[in-house]
């Protein structure tokens, strides 16, 4: 056997008899990190989830707009447009309550022509998982959650 894998084999029994020392080291590391992940793990799906409500709150809206933008008789249909938006929104299940909706009509003067518009605001609120303390750089979540809002405007076709 050449010097090299002397020192080699010696090296090996040594690792070997370090981690026969300390067998529960492994243990007591992963139960003192395993809080911490599991938070950060949580705080990420709150993330998530958010960002999820936020663009279906966008979606709804979009939709509505898109309804009320067809004619000018759906313009003014608020009961259509609140169903289109509600139509979106169907099965999801990370907004805690029923979204509010608003809608309006209005119209706008782009290069000398004048275009009747559809304006539809979606308010709903994101209900965390966790209830998170309050922390200097973000919002404070309520009894209810976190409110988020979604607003679009789209002209309506002319007939």
């Amino acid at each position: 056997m050449s010097f090299l894998g002397r020192q080699t084999a010696m090296a090996n029994r040594q690792a070997a008899s370090q981690s026969r020392r300390w067998p529960g080291q492994s243990l007591v590391e992963l139960a003192m990190a395993l809080p911490f992940l599991l938070l950060l793990l949580a705080a990420a799906a709150d993330v998530v989830g958010a960002f999820v409500v936020y663009i279906q709150l966008g979606n709804a809206a979009r939709e509505g707009a898109h309804y009320g933008s067809l004619s000018a008789g759906n313009a003014t249909n608020t009961a259509g447009i609140q169903q289109a938006v509600l139509n979106e929104l169907q099965g999801n299940r990370l907004l805690g309550v029923t979204p509010t909706v608003t809608s309006s009509t209005g119209t706008e003067t782009v290069n000398g022509t004048t275009f009747t518009y559809v304006q539809v605001t979606v308010q709903g609120t994101y209900q965390p998982l966790i209830k998170w303390p309050k922390l200097p750089f973000l919002p404070s979540a309520g009894p209810t959650g976190y409110p988020m809002q979604r607003v679009v405007k789209m002209r309506v076709i002319p007939s």
